[in-house]
């Protein structure tokens, strides 16, 4: 990729020293309509080869790399009782491409991450993949509000679900 850039770059002054000398002759011709005729075609080319090369470069969206979207749930949300308590936490990672193969973790507001884990998306019958973490929290007296939030990896895509929070008051 660092010698199309290159390339691209050098390309990019050759048309604007072109430019240059398009507009000097014309001006120097005092043909302003001749001047605006070139200056709208070598625009064009400009745009045009631009729009063609950053397509060219452009990194997968989300979408290509088979990921629709992340999301994680807290259950229960609110908790009120004996403890320690376990909340679960349950991901959905929505898919779109077939097979694939995704790893991912958790990470809470304690600073703790889960081992990186591997699953695998065998065919267009499977929408969605639900994975589950589980926390057991909480000692008398304790109050918390704590979260969780699900990563997930696949190839080039990195998706973060928002935290999925929870409330835990022991007794």
């Amino acid at each position: 990729m660092g010698s199309a850039t290159g390339k691209l770059s050098q390309e990019y002054r050759r048309l604007a020293f072109n430019l240059g000398r398009a507009v000097t002759k014309s001006v120097q011709k005092g043909g302003l309509q001749m001047f605006q005729t070139r200056f709208l075609s070598f625009s064009f080319i400009v745009v045009l080869s631009f729009v063609l090369f950053s397509h060219s470069l452009r990194v997968p969206s989300v979408e290509a790399e088979g990921i629709g979207g992340v999301t994680a749930v807290a259950n229960p949300q609110d908790y009120s009782g004996r403890c320690p308590h376990k909340i679960k936490f349950t991901g959905t990672i929505a898919v779109s491409a077939y097979p694939m193969v995704l790893n991912y973790h958790w990470e809470r507001s304690d600073g703790a991450k889960s081992p990186v884990k591997m699953v695998k998306v065998p065919n267009a019958h499977t929408r969605s993949v639900t994975v589950v973490d589980y926390w057991q929290i909480g000692s008398k007296g304790q109050h918390a509000e704590v979260w969780e939030k699900l990563i997930v990896n696949s190839g080039n895509t990195h998706m973060t679900s928002t935290p999925a929070s929870a409330s835990i008051s022991c007794r």
